[in-house]
């Protein structure tokens, strides 16, 4: 298990356990907790929490902290997540220009992966005092074909619609003006160049 995946799996379990709800603890300030995700804000209090209908019971034989069988009621952080736009862990940066590289710095959520694989012709920001203290990883890879097997999973599994990427078509006898509008990206706008027969 790689260390972002240790972290995410920790970070649940902080989140799980403190939703997890001892019955009968109510006081008269009732606890609250507030979950927020870019722009999103969610606040839930016990009460609202437990009487979820998606609310389970976990049953614990021996608690490691009480060091008895104890009952607790939970509710998945998923389900209190849901409808909410959540900014992607890992973002792709495929064109080649400027504005869609910062476009990926405003988006990567922290702890996240700006993948940069676009071909670029001029220089570009990295605007470092927005992202100092977000922990990201940035690669660079010319195009080979290491990650075809996972792009080829995404495309297939609809998790990206390749056909929105596509700017540009040509047959294979007008290759050379393919190459060249390829060329002038920033000038004609293109993402994806389809050369077919």
């Amino acid at each position: 298990m790689s260390l972002r995946e240790r972290t995410r799996a920790f970070v649940r379990a902080l989140i799980l356990l403190s939703l997890l709800l001892a019955p009968g603890l109510a006081r008269a300030d009732e606890p609250t907790i507030t979950i927020t995700a870019g722009d999103n804000k969610r606040s839930f209090t016990r009460g609202e929490l437990l009487a979820r209908a998606d609310a389970t019971t976990i049953e614990v034989a021996r608690d490691i902290t009480y060091r008895l069988a104890m009952s607790y009621r939970a509710v998945r952080v998923a389900a209190l997540l849901a409808g909410m736009t959540l900014p992607p862990d890992s973002v792709i940066e495929a064109v080649g220009i400027p504005a869609t590289f910062e476009l990926c710095e405003e988006i990567v959520a922290p702890g996240g992966t700006i993948a940069n694989i676009g071909v670029h012709g001029t220089k570009v920001a990295l605007h470092l005092e927005c992202l100092w203290d977000r922990n990201i990883t940035i690669t660079t890879r010319l195009v080979d074909t290491v990650s075809t097997p996972t792009l080829l999973k995404a495309v297939t599994s609809k998790k990206v619609d390749a056909g929105s990427l596509i700017t540009h078509r040509f047959k294979l006898d007008r290759i050379l003006d393919a190459y060249d509008t390829f060329g002038r990206a920033a000038e004609t706008q293109a993402l994806k160049v389809i050369i077919s027969p």
